[in-house]
């Protein structure tokens, strides 16, 4: 991860999904062949996929237009996508959003 100020408030909401919310996520970097406007932060939570930007406090105005419109198609998609600027702002909008799921274990069986 670079410097940029938002890098502090990445690491702070992985390191409260991976341990409040267990799933598979990463941070994504914009590169020549990534697609323009992919949230911060993806992963997948008791089968649900996760898109989140990350803004730094006082900056989130500074949402693009296609940053909104990924945001907003993950969640038509059945996905769940929001821009966040800490970790205790993540863990409340997810903890809203997963009143609606369907109670399932947390934790996926090993399989042989």
């Amino acid at each position: 991860m670079g410097s940029k100020p938002e890098t502090k408030v990445v690491k702070g909401i992985i390191k409260m999904l991976k341990s409040s919310f267990p799933g598979f996520y990463f941070k994504t970097h914009g590169g020549l062949y990534q697609k323009i406007g992919l949230p911060d932060i993806l992963g997948v939570h008791r089968g649900r996929f996760i898109g989140i930007e990350v803004k730094c406090p006082g900056k989130e105005d500074t949402l693009t237009k296609l940053q909104k419109k990924n945001l907003e198609l993950i969640s038509l998609y059945g996905g769940v996508g929001f821009m966040s600027i800490s970790p205790e702002d993540t863990k409340s909008q997810l903890k809203e959003e997963m009143k609606s799921w369907p109670i399932t274990s947390s934790t996926p069986s090993k399989k042989s």
